[in-house]
């Protein structure tokens, strides 16, 4: 962590623009536990989103942090309920597989 410090401030000081250092701290910083320092770096990320890998991962770690995904879909889907028999007593609407599918999407990994 503390030489990956010094490259990221060498990289800093030389001007250089590379997406996925500047991804990598934002990380650094989330896994440190300052996930509200990380936010404007991914926020810079995500508007030049999806030429490159890091941009792409950044724009979901921004949207993830900013809107609390997780804590919004897992509050709002309803639970199941009890002795449901078929598909449609579980979820008639179909929109607890939809939240869960796009939890899912968020929390995937580019490239597993």
């Amino acid at each position: 962590e503390s030489y990956f410090e010094v490259v990221y401030q060498s990289i800093l000081a030389d001007g250089w623009a590379l997406p996925h250092v500047h991804f990598m701290r934002a990380r650094q910083l989330q896994a440190a536990g300052n996930p509200q320092a990380a936010l404007p770096i991914y926020k810079k990320l995500q508007q030049d989103c999806c030429r490159e890998p890091a941009t792409f991962q950044a724009q979901r770690e921004f949207m993830k942090l900013k809107d609390s995904h997780a804590r919004v879909f897992l509050t709002g889907a309803e639970t199941f309920p009890r002795n449901a028999s078929s598909a449609d007593d579980v979820d008639p609407q179909g929109t607890l597989v939809g939240m869960l599918a796009e939890l899912a999407w968020y929390h995937r990994r580019p490239g597993a």
